[in-house]
């Protein structure tokens, strides 16, 4: 490697950084998200719930904690607040037809055998 390439690399360094402490800010943003709408989903409350900006992500964010037994209600959330343009969907800009995943076209998968026993599940229903 040449000095020239060190030099470049020092440069590159702090937009690096930069860019990972907006990683670390946007996950702990969808953390903490997450733990308000599981919290809601326990106590029965979340579909009084308006949503908001990027609650895709913390959908997503709640599956990989609970798996699919919090699906159903997170799916069923968000497809009436996009039908009925609640939250952040009232802005026509945040229904584009071309969304990576949209809540309404989400259809939770279940098995017809279970081999294990049911378990509880974090959105206080047993799954």
């Amino acid at each position: 490697m040449t000095l020239a390439g060190c030099h470049q690399d020092g440069e590159r360094a702090p937009a690096a950084a930069a860019s990972r402490e907006a990683e670390l800010r946007e996950a702990a943003r969808v953390a903490a998200r997450a733990d308000e709408l599981q919290a809601l989903g326990e106590l029965g409350t979340l579909e009084q719930t308006e949503p908001r900006e990027d609650d895709e992500a913390v959908r997503d964010e709640l599956i990989r904690r609970a798996g699919s037994c919090v699906q159903k209600d997170i799916d069923a959330w968000l497809a009436h607040a996009l039908a009925a343009h609640l939250g952040h969907y009232r802005d026509p800009a945040a229904r584009p037809p071309g969304r990576r995943r949209s809540a309404a076209d989400a259809s939770p998968r279940r098995t017809a055998h279970r081999t294990r026993a049911p378990r509880a599940c974090p959105m206080g229903r047993v799954s």
